[in-house]
């Protein structure tokens, strides 16, 4: 890059590999002009800037809900991660991450009883080591903030968010299989450029009345589509309505795949699913739940 002339400028310094120095001087100088040199130099510039000043976000653990999903690959990709983080400003304490959840390699099949019985036996071990994580976590002085990348069926999910909610600080994240590995923060972050939400677009809605002292009730989570009672097993419902106690969250707008948008609907929709529950649990007292939720290949419903 005019070597001759500004050899000693530091403004022209671009540093190579040794590789990369064979191929611009000897193997191909002609595609390597003054211009592309440039753009080179100032995108290396700006990489080693980004990195720099990701060393002085504040550090958060980071915690994997990992199942098989129909659909979705249950690999958690920590690179990945990390660029999703660097959006929020938070970067990734050194270690591995903690795993919970995962499951093994079953297919998953939420119709099958074999799926559940395999299901439920993992998390009798996995609940009290979770608890016992964070319960660690909250009472170490100075503890480090958790970041939870969350990929598993929604009954599960549901039920962790129940015990990350008595947790400390925690930044939840969503993976977006849809949006591009190459885009700022990769297929774990949201977009910068979407409009706010407003503070009712998730409620909850009441579609049959709790019996007094009955101990079974359904929580429906209609996001991606609306769930018709025929879609839940037999026992439940009648004639299309439902039969025994239902909770529904939904949205005020228009349902699909990628109805949470931003961090701020992570959020809103975590509210409302943690009032449902507590609905279910502190005003109805059931034992039993029954959960329909959808997605955007199918439904599931247990």
């Amino acid at each position: 890059m005019l070597s001759g002339v500004r050899a000693d400028d530091i403004e022209n310094f671009l540093i190579l590999c040794d590789e990369c120095h064979r191929r611009i001087d000897r193997e191909d100088p002609d595609r390597f002009t003054v211009a592309v040199l440039q753009k080179m130099r100032e995108e290396s510039i700006a990489e080693v800037r980004r990195l720099l000043t990701s060393l002085q976000y504040p550090e958060v653990v980071p915690v994997v809900l990992m199942g098989n999903v129909t659909a979705q690959s249950p690999h958690f990709v920590a690179r990945e991660a990390e660029e999703a983080l660097w959006t929020r400003k938070l970067r990734m304490k050194r270690g591995h991450a903690h795993t919970f959840f995962e499951n093994g390699w079953n297919q998953y099949d939420p119709h099958s009883g074999p799926y559940w019985s395999s299901l439920f036996g993992s998390l009798e071990g996995e609940l009290p080591q979770l608890r016992k994580f964070l319960r660690t976590a909250s009472d170490t002085a100075g503890a480090t903030p958790l970041a939870v990348f969350p990929l598993h069926g929604t009954s599960v999910l549901v039920l962790a968010g129940r015990l990350f909610g008595e947790a400390g600080a925690v930044s939840l994240f969503q993976f977006r299989r849809e949006r591009p590995i190459q885009a700022e923060g990769g297929r774990w972050a949201f977009d910068s450029d979407v409009p706010v939400s407003s503070s009712n677009k998730f409620f909850v809605n009441q579609l049959h009345p709790h019996k007094a002292g009955a101990e079974e009730a359904c929580l429906v989570v209609s996001l991606t589509f609306k769930i018709s009672p025929d879609r839940l097993p037999s026992g439940l419902t009648e004639n299309g309505s439902f039969t025994i106690g239902t909770l529904e969250v939904s949205s005020s707008e228009r349902l699909h795949h990628d109805i949470l948008t931003s961090e701020e609907d992570i959020d809103l929709v975590s509210q409302q699913l943690g009032e449902a529950v507590r609905i279910l649990q502190d005003d109805w007292g059931v034992k039993r739940v029954h959960l329909g939720s959808s997605q955007k290949t199918e439904n599931k419903a247990r």
